[in-house]
């Protein structure tokens, strides 16, 4: 009763809804000669507005190949809404009519229901129970979500012929931690090491097992919300993740279960949609030697070019294709993988150093550094080895050869190669660069500028990118709009992956500009510089994630007429701690004409959330600058 009448979470007032509380509970069973792990989760959430109401849509992805006898099934889902209707608590239980499972590929379902009758003010119950015999990683609980959570608590008992690693993940939050020894007994097949003359003696019995039961509890966990600059959302939660690292049953062996990139590399090689694709480029070799070039380079961008314009890309993300290699190319359309395996297959016919590149795209999270899970990739691109090093292109855009998208821009990628596999740094060349020039005259009758903006590396794939999905009249029309101050009476645009140039000339009558002082304010910086901060939040939990680090540079030269004073902005120099970023900014006056330089740069891609409040303040002086005014007064 006490929570149907609740009205707001007491720490977090404004949240649309809350996890009141929420358990897990994971045990291991024996059974048909086959461990299992059995998760209980129990959770109730407060409904406090109708925006809210979403977390009645619960869905669950199971790890459930379509081949292999390793899955992670549901067993049961029990769930209830209460409702308080005229003084009493109405209760509405779930139909199991309405669970339904989904297939979202060849290795992931997805179990999901809606809870009924869930109004403003509801408190809804459910529990699920999850089976699982994939015992190398176990589920993991995750005490953060995009509500916040008063108590969250999970318990793992775990038998003693199991070693795990278990990693807190993640924002940082205050865990309470609790160890206990449990005893428990299992009926157990064991099979003993061959002794003299071969044989083996098998058995059944119960094992006794002290095991190790360990208890996890968080309270009042803020929510985890969408921020600036924010990426690879599902590694953000906080929350406990366990890897098998061995076991040990009854009169066994140890056995080691975590892999390391070395094995993992060996394994994916032999793969008929993978490794196997990569030297099976005999389709190339007439279009190759049509080609001509001068270095491995040259010839390497030029095969690109070749695969690049034959295909069609499907939009589709992935790492293994088995059509890579001639039936994708005769096809003409495929994946990120049948492209880029296809890519590198060519090269490799023309004598060349390619190899895949394994990446997780951005949003979708970081890959383990040490213990590789095939799926923590989603994509491939490719490396090419050459005299100016190692090259970076991925088929399946536009852009120039050694340009990869954005989307590939995060952390690092596994080069896969059985003698020199090695992880990328996949932002180490990524760079944006912006500069504009202004060119302003002030008349007694009105205000004229001419621009000239020039875009680099990643400016100038933005740009063009832009440009290519809405066409330039629409490119235009948005400049127009950030400048509805002025009058456009001309524009130009070049447009390319590398770099792209633009010109406007516009004008405002004086008369809007002057105030009734016949004073004359002037925001000298039109375009090219931060004019707001972005970081508003007093706190952050989630690590500030540039895809690149940038440079912008605004140079403005302002002739104004005579009979006027200019007061000017005061010069500065402003730097982040470990020179991670900078501002300078320049002001002077030369007779009639007044020079302005701002250079803003920040060179580290990636802030962890204790250095949020110095990027906060930086970011708060740059923007305060930026919006300061040359004022013109009337001598």
């Amino acid at each position: 009763m006490q929570e149907l009448t609740l009205k707001e979470c007491s720490f977090y007032p404004e949240a649309k809804a809350m996890v009141i509380a929420e358990y897990g509970d994971l045990r291991f069973n024996y059974l048909n000669d086959n461990w299992t792990t059995k998760f209980t989760i129990t959770r109730r959430i407060k409904i406090f507005t109708t925006e809210g109401k979403n977390q009645a849509n619960v869905s669950i992805r199971l790890y459930d190949p379509v081949d292999g006898g390793i899955h992670e099934r549901l067993s049961s889902v029990k769930a209830i809404t209460h409702n308080l209707v005229d003084g009493r608590i109405e209760k509405t239980p779930l139909n199991q009519s309405e669970v339904f499972r989904t297939r979202l590929s060849d290795h992931r379902t997805e179990i999901s229901f809606t809870l009924p009758n869930v109004q403003v003010g509801s408190v809804i119950d459910y529990e699920i129970i999850l089976i699982s015999n994939y015992l190398s990683v176990l589920f993991p609980w995750k005490f953060q979500k995009s509500i916040p959570t008063k108590v969250s608590e999970i318990r793992y008992v775990i038998p003693e012929y199991f070693n795990y690693i278990t990693s807190q993940l993640g924002t940082s939050i205050e865990l309470t931690k609790e160890t206990n020894s449990v005893h428990e007994s299992f009926k157990y097949k064991w099979e003993s090491e061959p002794g003299i003359g071969g044989n083996k003696a098998v058995a059944i019995g119960a094992e006794n097992s002290v095991s190790k039961e360990q208890r996890f509890v968080a309270r009042n966990i803020l929510p985890l919300e969408d921020e600036p600059n924010i990426n690879n959302k599902p590694d953000l939660p906080a929350r406990l993740e366990f890897q098998l690292v061995s076991s040990q049953m009854p009169n066994s062996a140890v056995k080691f279960y975590a892999d390391n990139y070395e094995s993992f590399t060996k394994d994916i090689l032999t793969w008929e949609s993978f490794g196997k694709t990569l030297d099976q480029g005999a389709f190339a070799s007439p279009a190759i030697k049509e080609l001509r070039a001068d270095s491995v380079s040259d010839l390497a961008s030029a095969i690109y070019h070749w695969i690049q314009n034959h295909f069609s890309f499907t939009n589709e993300y992935g790492v293994t294709n088995n059509k890579a290699g001639k039936i994708a190319f005769n096809e003409g359309s495929g994946n990120v993988p049948a492209i880029n395996l296809t890519l590198i297959a060519a090269l490799r016919e023309a004598g060349i150093n390619a190899y895949p590149i394994i990446l997780s795209t951005r949003g979708h999270g970081i890959p383990h550094p040490v213990y590789p899970n095939y799926e923590d990739f989603n994509y491939v691109i490719v490396g090419v080895k050459t005299e100016a090093g190692l090259i970076l292109a991925d088929a399946t855009t536009k852009l120039s050869f050694g340009t990869i998208p954005e989307r590939c821009l995060n952390g690092k990628g596994w080069l896969v190669d059985n003698e020199f596999g090695q992880w990328v740094d996949l932002k180490k060349e990524a760079h944006y660069s912006s500069e504009v020039s202004i060119n302003m005259t002030l008349e007694e009758t009105q205000i004229t500028s001419e621009l000239h903006i020039t875009h680099k590396n990643y400016a100038g794939v933005t740009t063009w990118e832009q440009v290519d999905s809405i066409g330039a009249t629409n490119f235009i029309q948005e400049i127009d709009q950030k400048l509805s101050d002025w009058d456009i009476e001309n524009f130009n645009i070049k447009s390319g992956t590398k770099e792209s140039k633009e010109h406007f000339e516009f004008e405002i009558t004086a008369s809007r500009a002057i105030n009734a002082n016949k004073r004359i304010y002037i925001s000298p910086f039109i375009l090219g510089m931060p004019l707001e901060n972005p970081f508003r939040r007093p706190e952050r939990v989630a690590p500030i994630d540039f895809p690149y680090g940038f440079e912008y540079r605004v140079i403005a030269q302002i002739k104004i007429p005579d009979g006027y004073s200019a007061i000017l902005p005061e010069s500065g120099v402003f730097k982040l701690q470990s020179n991670d970023g900078s501002f300078i900014y320049s002001t002077n006056q030369v007779g009639n004409t007044i020079n302005l330089v701002g250079i803003f740069k920040i060179s580290k891609t990636e802030f962890n959330p204790n250095e949020y409040q110095n990027l906060k303040q930086f970011y708060q002086l740059v923007t305060d600058k930026n919006q300061e005014l040359i004022v013109l007064n009337r001598l």
